[in-house]
């Protein structure tokens, strides 16, 4: 079959189907538009020449989407043909309706995930998982913008999106190339009607003379642009750092945009990260200490002035955002807040 027959086999159902394309041994580069889609969850193999063969796995999902949005690629996992195919119709299966929900297990764990020292970065992932069904986790483009994780899950059977600060790369700062993922994701989450769980630990987005090179404050506005044009809920939870404009694109671009704003306790809230400016601001005060250990000592006690009314539990009081809950409440406050928004949004 030539790339003509195989372009105009395809194009009928583009905007209409979700694809999640498999390369399968050593493949040749082809482009995505002239894989063949079949209806139906069934396979069709496509020669590729010597060197190896495409296969692509396709469902029907109702909706019509912008023709821009209608692949979801699925970054090649080394596994056997077979895993790899059950690995694409799992992703799949989140296009479609919800299924019977899972035992979770026990939400009294995430609250020994979070470090009580606020700046130890620790592993978003074992959250993430704790908080959806088991076994319905499947990261998205892992080894790109490690800087935030993006993942399709359910939570009581619903399909949901995960994105969420990875604090190990960068303390949490978004940069350019998460920037760029995130945008991504949330465009594929709002061609797909998925509802959107944020959860934040961000002190804002990379600025210094690298991220400039790289045009980071451009790239950075995908994700303000994404957020404002999205038509699916998105919950923000925030598990330690909420800083400025970093914490404002995790929240869909606005902090008033989520339905649904709650913190952990080591929530903390901010303009910008209270680090820097306690250094630049108080520099000269704190030059004038003798040695390091006063320094330091010196550093801390300006640092708690700033810190202390934007803690969770201040901000809250202040009802600047929905709530402050215990981490093991977490599942159950998302789902009461996508229940009721699929309550009063007519269909």
């Amino acid at each position: 079959m030539n790339p003509a027959d195989i372009t105009a086999t395809a194009s009928p159902v583009r905007g209409v189907v979700a694809a999640v394309t498999v390369q399968v041994g050593d493949t040749v580069s082809v482009s995505t538009r002239v894989a063949v889609i079949e209806f139906l969850d069934m396979r069709h193999i496509v020669p590729a020449g010597a060197a190896g063969q495409i296969i692509t796995v396709a469902v029907e999902i109702g909706d019509t989407v912008d023709v821009s949005q209608t692949l979801v690629v699925i970054e090649p996992r080394p596994a056997a043909a077979t895993t790899a195919i059950d690995d694409a119709r799992h992703d799949l299966s989140f296009f479609t309706a919800d299924i019977a929900e899972a035992e979770p297990d026990d939400q009294r764990l995430l609250r020994h995930l979070v470090p009580e020292n606020r700046l130890r970065p620790y592993n978003i992932r074992p959250i993430i998982d704790g908080l959806c069904d088991p076994g319905t986790v499947s990261e998205l483009r892992g080894g790109f913008g490690v800087g935030i994780v993006t993942a399709l899950a359910r939570i009581e059977g619903v399909p949901i999106a995960l994105l969420a600060n990875d604090s190990r790369h960068l303390g949490g700062a978004i940069d350019a190339e998460a920037a760029d993922k995130a945008t991504a994701f949330l465009q594929l989450c709002d061609a797909h009607r998925l509802p959107i769980i944020s959860l934040c630990d961000t002190p804002g987005f990379v600025a210094r003379p690298d991220a400039e090179k790289a045009a980071t404050a451009r790239r950075f506005r995908g994700m303000f642009q994404a957020g404002a044009k999205l038509s699916v809920p998105i919950v923000l939870v925030v598990l330690r750092k909420a800083y400025g404009l970093g914490a404002m694109a995790m929240a869909g671009g606005d902090m008033r945009a989520p339905i649904a704003t709650m913190s952990w306790p080591t929530g903390e809230f901010g303009g910008m990260g209270l680090d820097c400016p306690v250094r630049i601001g108080y520099r000269t005060r704190l030059d004038a200490d003798a040695g390091p250990a006063e320094h330091e000592g010196a550093y801390q006690s300006l640092v708690t002035v700033p810190y202390e009314p934007g803690k969770a539990l201040n901000i809250g009081t202040a009802f600047k955002i929905d709530a402050v809950i215990d981490p093991a409440d977490t599942r159950a406050t998302i789902t009461a807040a996508l229940t009721h928004r699929r309550l009063v949004t007519p269909t």
